[in-house]
């Protein structure tokens, strides 16, 4: 059993480091499907900064790695999961989200074989008057389109979600 972390990814380390990432991300918007983050697995993140949503992602990391293997995805790559059936994706939509927006969430959702839970990740969020790039009426309807073919829906709540977009 392995889990997907789909989530925002923080560009940190060398300046080489993050030029490589910078390149990879290019690439992969060409379509040439390219790790962008390099190892997956046994990340540092400790040193990741310490602000929403990249805070999200250590936490979840942290959790999810401390108790199975865990492999870690910018939710912007364009790379497609292979997954086993024993598998667990916990993924975020693409971001900022727009209509054809597509990341590896929306890359991996669709395969023939599916992971034995799937669990999207969302901001708690009600207003559909907001209009940002993050959160508006297109992601709400892109989050309800996946309700019937998901397992459990996550939500992320707090005062900055409170605050920031409702």
């Amino acid at each position: 059993m392995r889990c997907h972390l789909v989530y925002n990814v923080p560009n940190t380390g060398s300046n080489i480091i993050k030029s490589s990432r910078k390149i990879k991300a290019f690439l992969q918007h060409t379509d040439i499907p390219i790790n962008e983050i390099g190892n997956r697995q046994n990340i540092k993140v400790d040193s990741w900064p310490k602000r929403s949503p990249i805070s999200v992602t250590e936490h979840l990391y942290k959790g999810f790695s401390s108790s199975m293997p865990t492999l870690l995805y910018h939710l912007r790559e364009r790379v497609r999961i292979k997954f086993t059936p024993d598998d667990i994706f916990i993924s975020n939509l693409m971001s900022p989200f727009f209509p054809g927006a597509v990341g590896v969430t929306e890359l991996s959702i669709n395969q023939e074989l599916r992971p034995k839970v799937f669990a999207p990740i969302s901001p708690l969020h009600c207003n559909v008057e907001v209009k940002t790039k993050h959160i508006n009426k297109n992601y709400l309807d892109a989050i309800a389109r996946l309700i019937p073919n998901v397992d459990f829906l996550l939500i992320i709540t707090g005062k900055y979600w409170w605050y920031q977009w409702d």
